[in-house]
């Protein structure tokens, strides 16, 4: 009689498993991960963050009005957020190449690749941070730089690249009138603009009497602001 309860019990077991092991991500080996929210970790160079850069693509990028926010949901997408990202059903952790978040930003058909044509197209390196992102576990990840080194920063090599990250989404000579309110952020004299009537710094700092950027997503970390204040500071020079 015992031998004859061991069989159901075993399979009652292995039943009780399964559901866990189905969704278990695949985690390459000799890959690090740290899975926290907490952003007072120091970043690693060699780890990948959703909260610090995956984020700020998907918001910028994807979550807009009309496409895949959390109001319009196309396709039954939203990217506004890590649990609607992954309850999208297009991200397999450990497995760029089988998600179709990643097989649609490297599409060059024009009719398909993502985001659409009259956007702005995403940079290789954005796709490559997307790539390595759910590569790693496609994590629900964030951390603080350690340090912050905010001298002689210039347009081109410190504050375009954040730009370019949380702004040129929608604030991009392509998709300014579209998605971005007429505001465009990519040419240095609708940048100076922005920077003389204070629109750029109180929308990134978000100061109460302007409109908080990106919209929709978090605030900027904060040696970001850094940077961009102390380029303002200098002169907001063209270089």
């Amino acid at each position: 009689m015992k031998k004859l309860l061991l069989v159901p019990l075993a399979l009652i077991f292995m039943l009780g498993l399964a559901p866990s092991c189905k969704h278990n991500p695949y985690i390459p080996d000799g890959i690090l991960i740290v899975d926290s929210t907490d952003l007072t970790q120091p970043c690693d160079p060699n780890v990948v963050y959703f909260i610090n850069q995956v984020q700020p693509i998907l918001v910028s990028n994807c979550a807009k009005p009309g496409c895949h926010d959390a109001n319009t949901r196309a396709e039954d997408i939203d990217y506004s957020s890590y649990q609607s990202t992954i309850q999208s059903e297009t991200v397999e952790p450990g497995r760029p190449n089988n998600s179709k978040l990643y097989e649609i930003i490297i599409k060059t058909d024009p009719n398909d690749v993502m985001p659409p044509s009259g956007n702005t197209p995403l940079t290789a390196d954005q796709k490559d941070l997307i790539y390595m992102w759910i590569l790693q576990g496609a994590l629900n990840n964030g951390c603080t730089e350690t340090t912050c080194d905010t001298a002689n920063q210039t347009l081109s090599a410190n504050v375009q690249p954040i730009l370019s990250t949380y702004c040129y989404g929608c604030h991009s000579s392509t998709a300014a009138n579209t998605s971005g309110a007429g505001i465009n952020l990519e040419t240095y004299s609708n940048l100076q603009t922005s920077v003389a009537n204070d629109k750029l710094m109180c929308s990134i700092t978000h100061a109460a009497t302007c409109f908080a950027m990106p919209k929709g997503g978090t605030k900027l970390p904060q040696c970001q602001i850094d940077k961009i204040q102390s380029w303002v500071n200098a002169g907001a020079l063209n270089n």
